[in-house]
């Protein structure tokens, strides 16, 4: 029985109820690639219009919206997802009770997260939870903590985003659930690497890569390879770095994922610009958030917006590094991502420092230590602890610039980050040639 029969048959009440015509159309499109999934919804989509008179077609639209949202979220059209759920919440989401509203509630928060609205996201996981009843079933459960995990993580609270992806992990581990084991590694090595952790980062991917290797999943095999690649550019192993990108870029493009083309892109050029490559870097950015902007998505779009800020910063047109760092700027504001938001207040400061406007570069500076001193990000507070080193010696307080550097440096030697640590080892330099002259010319007096 095709989707267009089900369809007709729910609405005939042979098929009892809308749980039984959900599993119904899921084993029917289960061994479908995309193309064939959207022609039979379109079919049956078809079959409710034509039974207009029915009571029970307000449910079947609701079944269907639900499922065009997930092939929508395949083809990496996030704003079309969110339309179709749209729909789908106001058919189906007061007839559903337990794990199926929890479910329901649990896709329709990652659909807002991957539009970049990381608190709407988390509110609809505290829906969900309640909806879980006293006995929740382990694997819904284990899925509303992940999906919890991860907006934690984009709204920078890393010390939750750590508890909620181990619980998890645990559930999964316990009901020997491979595939959600593979996504809790790959949730739980972002994390790590945003918190500095980066063995930990490295071992959370690499047995998440093991697992999807295993399944054979080449979409989250290429989310992988993305991961990597950015952990060894941040490393400054900038060839390891290359080769896992376009791996995941070569993935992506066969399987037409706008927004996972977009993110690779956008990594591949964050590489580029860390091994001094700027214009192929500057170019990579526009490309990749060409592509971003077609596929809706809010997530990643503000490191993409700082990096192309930061490639024409080097490139010497500060004007337009501070137009874009903006608009990176009202963005993580807009989707409250602290990390981001730090983030970009530390490029502002920078941008600002160049540009000679020294009070307002330590203005910036003052509002990303404070925003990311609540985070918990080691990486981010060491960049914005560099750049604060900067400001105080472009205000000549040379005392707090070492202050500054010394905790910069100490955090940048212990997480390996190489590329980064060149910059703050020159600028050690510069205070220890300005250090010297001072210190000859007080021997010399004592004499």
């Amino acid at each position: 029985m095709g989707v267009r029969e089900l369809i007709g048959a729910f609405l005939s009440a042979d098929v009892p109820d809308m749980v039984t015509l959900d599993a119904g159309i899921r084993l029917e499109l289960a061994a479908l690639d995309l193309e064939a999934i959207a022609s039979a919804l379109r079919q049956g989509v078809a079959e409710a219009d034509r039974r207009r008179g029915s009571a029970r077609r307000g449910p079947a639209q609701g079944v269907l919206a639900r499922h065009l949202a997930e092939t929508a979220v395949a083809r990496g059209d996030y704003p079309g997802a969110a339309s179709y759920f749209h729909l789908a919440s106001r058919e189906l989401l007061a007839k559903l009770e337990g794990r199926h509203r929890a479910r329901f509630l649990l896709d329709q928060a990652w659909v807002t997260h991957c539009l970049g609205d990381y608190a709407s996201a988390l509110a609809l996981c505290g829906e969900a939870f309640p909806a879980l009843g006293p006995a929740p079933d382990p694997d819904t459960l284990a899925l509303a903590y992940s999906t919890r995990g991860i907006a934690h993580y984009r709204l920078g609270h890393l010390a939750e985003a750590l508890d909620d992806h181990g619980k998890a992990l645990g559930l999964r581990e316990t009901s020997n659930d491979l595939s959600g084991q593979a996504a809790s590694f790959n949730y739980l090595g972002n994390v790590y690497l945003e918190r500095g952790d980066w063995a930990n980062a490295e071992r959370c991917f690499l047995d998440s890569l093991a697992r999807y290797r295993h399944l054979d999943r080449p979409d989250r095999i290429a989310a992988l390879e993305y991961n990597l690649g950015n952990l060894a550019a941040l490393r400054g192993e900038f060839e390891a770095a290359e080769s896992h990108h376009r791996r995941a870029l070569d993935l992506r493009s066969k399987a037409g994922d706008r927004y996972g083309c977009g993110a690779s892109r956008c990594a591949l050029a964050s590489a580029w610009l860390r091994a001094g490559r700027t214009s192929e870097a500057r170019r990579g950015f526009e490309r990749g958030l060409r592509l971003l902007e077609v596929s809706g998505a809010g997530e990643l779009k503000v490191e993409a917006l700082l990096g192309q800020s930061l490639a024409v910063l080097v490139e010497g047109d500060r004007s337009e590094a501070r137009r874009v760092a903006g608009q990176a700027l009202e963005l993580a504001t807009r989707q409250r991502d602290r990390v981001q938001l730090g983030a970009a207040h530390v490029l502002l400061a920078r941008i600002e420092r160049l540009s000679g406007d020294r009070a307002a570069a330590g203005r910036e500076v003052a509002i990303a230590l404070d925003l990311l001193g609540h985070t918990g990000s080691r990486y981010q507070m060491a960049k914005a602890r560099l750049e604060s080193a900067h400001v105080h010696l472009a205000n000549r307080d040379a005392g707090e610039a070492r202050n500054q550097l010394r905790i910069a440096l100490s955090e940048l030697e212990d997480l390996g980050a190489l590329p980064d640590l060149v910059g703050a080892r020159s600028l050690e330099k510069r205070l220890d040639d300005r250090r010297g002259p001072a210190v000859q010319k007080r021997t010399r007096v004592k004499r």
